[in-house]
């Protein structure tokens, strides 16, 4: 991520990092310490939602049909073939 980059849309969703990657978006954001260790623990479907200097916790969770539709895990495949390609399981 390149520092000019950062300001091309005030809205920004930002997933677990790597704790360098997460080091750099500190530096460019002003991220506090909690907010940096927020992006190098969060779980799947967790994220910091930074809205020009505000910022939340954000919890994402799909519907049954969504995950289904959008799911890499090799059983959810399998089942979307065995059902034809249809997302609802």
């Amino acid at each position: 991520m390149l520092p000019h980059s950062t300001h091309n849309c005030r809205i920004k969703i930002i997933m677990q990092l790597e704790e360098n990657e997460a080091c750099l978006v500190k530096e460019i954001l002003n991220l506090s310490d909690s907010e940096l260790t927020q992006i190098t623990r969060c779980k799947r479907g967790e994220a910091l939602l930074s809205i020009g200097n505000s910022r939340i916790s954000l919890s994402i969770s799909p519907s049954s049909k969504e995950y289904y539709a959008i799911s890499t895990a090799k059983s959810d495949i399998v089942g979307r073939r065995e059902r034809g390609g249809s997302v609802i399981p």
